[in-house]
């Protein structure tokens, strides 16, 4: 059999790019969403500038009137800041409570009426509602901020004494 004659290789149709059609794929993509990101990007800074809404340049009639008015507003409370200043006003103190007198009361007392009145109790220790409270700290009538901590001295109740056994009357010791 004769040898078949050599071929030549068809030249391809269309545009010849150098690389893989995946990687010019992917150029196209990023291109894509650059352009798309810019456009958004322009939609919304036109929409801030125009304060998000379709104004047209025959609908700015007031515009001018408002922004007076607010100037106006930002120049009075710049004069009554300056003016509180210079009369030395103060600005309102804040809330304070007083530290109520615990002392005498049981521990579990003294717990229930700082909670009472919006203060933390501290450094109870014993059998709860036993121990009798003989100091606080900060003292009595102290005037603190709220959810301040308040703490509490302690002391066990005093034993009482078993009463004395007497001895029988018809026996001599």
């Amino acid at each position: 059999m004769p040898p078949a004659p050599p071929t030549t290789p068809k030249p391809k149709k269309g545009i010849s790019l150098p690389g893989s059609p995946i990687l010019w794929i992917g150029v196209l993509v990023i291109a894509l969403a650059g352009g798309g990101y810019l456009l958004w990007k322009r939609s919304q800074s036109s929409a801030a500038s125009s304060g998000g809404s379709d104004v047209t340049s025959a609908d700015t009639t007031g515009y001018d009137q408002d922004a007076g008015e607010l100037g106006t507003l930002q120049s009075e409370i710049g004069d009554l800041q300056s003016s509180d200043a210079q009369q030395g006003t103060a600005t309102p103190a804040a809330p304070t409570v007083k530290v109520p007198n615990l002392v005498g009361n049981t521990t579990a007392g003294a717990v229930s009426t700082l909670f009472a009145v919006n203060l933390t109790p501290a450094g109870t220790r014993g059998v709860p509602g036993t121990n009798i409270v003989t100091a606080t700290a900060p003292a009595a009538g102290t005037a603190v901020k709220p959810k301040s901590t308040v703490t509490i001295s302690s002391k066990a109740p005093a034993k009482k004494a078993a009463p004395k056994k007497k001895a029988p009357a018809g026996k001599a010791a």
